[in-house]
């Protein structure tokens, strides 16, 4: 009996390589997976840990961190032409090891990051799924991973682990941009630090893992506790997130209140998944805290609220070289919030802000300062003080 196997060229792949009719995306035109999956060494060159080496050897610009892999979880998803089969905790754990090795043997001083997870059931799991788990003791991904990667310090002599790195999307659905989802955006970034804020979506009813409080994100505060019992002294990166819509202005509010946030909680190092327009909400919610000569603090300073509301505010305060800096976020669609600012540093302050009625003007200008003042935050806009 003859076995025929179809091997897709450009005339029935989704997308392919228009010079090279072998190099497709391993998908038909309708989106569907090719079955059985192309034969990956066709069209790719394997990439292993000697060509790793010599590529991070060959680098003019070093790099600042390696990070190892991207969002592996679901390659045989994103990447079914590379990697068609779905991959598992020892598959991953293996990798990360294996890269960060090499890494390490070249650019022995140049931290790694891994494994860049992509979301909040993969922290707890693989594509595999629970019988994956079962198989690991019932240890959900994360913690196992960290455990793992102690031992692999131990066994190697020598840290391969600097930063447990994790991607970070809010998992509530405000595409509608109506006055509520809105109000659920800025609400949303409760999620990174509150431990009694239930996530208002799946996870918050079905979380899926094994941890405590499940129904809470607490991001922040859980990998600190995550990391703490299984690998202390691993640092914290969220190498991607974002505000759900860079285009409006409450999307320019949570990235300011997810910067304090990061801040107040000591996150390592973030980076914001693509790059915002510079006029535009997010590209202001930079400015406000990264304009030209400013800076905010690298040490916190306590800041009181009498009536405290983190759904519609946010106030973060940092110290550095003896200077006060504070940033306030009225998240209040159409209410000015009136601050008393008890006990704070007299005299001259640098200040800017962006929002308001015009959705994202923005302003700066020098204002003077006694020990006790009022300051007033129109509706939907964050403001910066810094003091001379």
């Amino acid at each position: 009996m003859l076995l025929h196997i179809l091997i897709p060229d450009q005339s029935t792949q989704q997308r392919f390589d228009p010079f090279n009719a072998d190099a497709g995306n391993g998908l038909f035109p309708n989106g569907s997976y090719i079955t059985p999956p192309p034969d990956p060494s066709r069209v790719y060159t394997p990439w292993n840990t000697t060509l790793a080496k010599k590529w991070l050897s060959e680098l003019k610009n070093k790099p600042t961190i390696v990070t190892i892999d991207n969002e592996i979880e679901i390659a045989h998803s994103t990447h079914q032409d590379m990697h068609p089969d779905p991959i598992g905790y020892d598959e991953e754990l293996k990798r990360v090891v294996d890269f960060a090795t090499a890494s390490k043997e070249v650019l022995p001083d140049v931290p790694v990051g891994a494994p860049s997870t992509c979301s909040w059931w993969f922290y707890w799991t693989s594509v595999i799924g629970w019988s994956d788990t079962a198989a690991h003791d019932n240890i959900d991904f994360l913690p196992w991973f960290l455990a793992k990667m102690k031992e692999a310090e131990r066994i190697a002599g020598k840290r391969l682990l600097d930063y447990l790195d994790i991607h970070y999307y809010f998992q509530p659905d405000t595409t509608a941009n109506d006055a509520a989802a809105k109000a659920l955006r800025l609400r949303m970034t409760r999620s990174l630090w509150d431990p009694n804020y239930v996530d208002e979506s799946w996870v918050g009813t079905d979380p899926q893992n094994h941890q405590w409080n499940p129904s809470s994100v607490n991001l922040i505060p859980r990998m600190k506790t995550l990391i703490k019992i299984y690998y202390p002294g691993t640092k914290l990166s969220i190498s991607e997130w974002a505000s759900t819509n860079d285009d409006d202005i409450t999307g320019g509010l949570v990235t300011v209140d997810s910067l304090g946030i990061f801040g107040r909680y000591g996150l390592d190092a973030a980076t914001y998944w693509a790059t915002p327009a510079e006029m535009g909400p997010v590209g202001l919610a930079y400015w406000l805290y990264r304009g030209y000569g400013t800076y905010f603090g690298k040490f916190s300073a306590q800041v009181n609220l009498a009536t405290p509301n983190h759904d519609t505010q946010g106030v973060y305060a940092g110290t550095e070289n003896g200077k006060l800096t504070l940033v306030i976020v009225n998240k209040n669609p159409d209410t000015a919030i009136a601050f008393d600012l008890s006990n704070m540093p007299s005299g001259t302050y640098f200040i800017r802000h962006f929002g308001g009625g015009a959705g994202v003007a923005k302003w700066q200008t020098t204002i003077s300062l006694k020990a006790n003042n009022y300051i007033v935050v129109p509706a939907y806009t964050a403001l910066f003080l810094q003091q001379k």
